[in-house]
């Protein structure tokens, strides 16, 4: 993402469908593209996976 491109904060919780950022290509990637990654509060990370897909 873009510097300046994230639309939402910290600890904010978001709706399905909600906007959390704009994507664009920096860096060495090949086209836009968005990382995405879910942490707990001690930072590890967690599968986003099961959030975003319902297995169907």
């Amino acid at each position: 993402m873009r510097n300046n491109s994230i639309v939402v904060s910290v600890g904010q919780q978001v709706s399905e469908g909600q906007i959390l950022g704009t994507q664009g290509s920096t860096g060495n990637s090949t086209g836009d593209h968005v990382h995405f990654e879910i942490r707990k509060a001690d930072k590890s990370k967690i599968d986003p996976a099961p959030y975003l897909f319902d297995g169907t």
